[in-house]
């Protein structure tokens, strides 16, 4: 009777928090925007590395990240992007 009301105490008691660690998400291929939101969602920290020297103001591309995919970090871990945007054609 003991190991049940154990076990009833445990399945009753307060859930353990987020995890520690996040696996992380793929948003290569996405809009910046969009991978602002998605590592929000995973707990994650996020440094663009912008590729083009005079963008035009436009939602950038992001085409590499690191750490990549699939590999885990701690929560609030920092993501670094890549981001491509469009030039701006030259003046004059």
């Amino acid at each position: 009777m003991l190991g049940g009301l154990a076990a009833l105490a445990e399945w009753l008691g307060p859930s353990p928090g987020p995890s520690r660690h996040v696996v992380v998400p793929d948003v290569r291929a996405l809009f910046f925007s969009r991978c602002l939101e998605v590592a929000a969602r995973a707990g994650l920290q996020v440094s663009a590395v912008r590729l083009t020297e005079h963008p035009l103001p436009v939602d950038g591309l992001v085409i590499d990240q690191s750490p990549q995919p699939g590999g885990k970090v701690r929560r609030s871990a920092t993501l670094t992007v890549h981001v491509w945007h469009p030039a701006r054609p030259p003046s004059g």
